[in-house]
């Protein structure tokens, strides 16, 4: 009978899958500032591109470069917990920037919560936190 792992060593496994699977990530910031990293000579080294990135920005850069480069893209969405995925092939499917969704009507909690990638996020949670630490509570002894 084979010894069951425990939670530690489990983790730890998972830690070790982990960090071989993400060998070669690039964790840098992609825009024209880091075009001398990202060139034409890195892109020509590519098979695919798998963008896990935080703006949507960032996305149409990257995406812009892929068109030019003709390779595959995996773009992964800036919606956080949406859970979007669009894959681009060349010459067989839109590319990113073909395909945009209408801007939100409103900022999602979740968004607000975990994923603060623009100016408007940072002061829609920060408004939220002055009402939750200071109005609110002056009004309760106010009453």
């Amino acid at each position: 009978m084979m010894p069951s792992l425990t939670d530690i060593q489990l983790l730890t496994i998972k830690t070790l899958l982990a960090s071989d699977a993400t060998r070669g990530v690039i964790r840098n910031r992609v825009d024209p500032e880091t075009e001398r990293v990202y060139d034409d000579n890195f892109f020509q080294n590519l098979d695919v591109v798998a963008n896990v990135l935080d703006s949507v920005d960032a996305c149409m850069y990257m995406d812009r470069h892929c068109v030019y480069h003709c390779k595959s893209l995996l773009e992964s969405g800036t919606l956080g917990t949406k859970g979007n995925v669009q894959v681009i092939i060349p010459f067989l499917t839109e590319a990113y920037s073909f395909n945009q969704d209408p801007p939100e009507k409103s900022i999602s909690i979740c968004r607000l919560k975990h994923f603060l990638n623009a100016i408007e996020h940072t002061l829609h949670w920060a408004w939220d936190e002055f009402e939750r630490l200071f109005r609110k509570p002056g009004e309760n002894i106010n009453q």
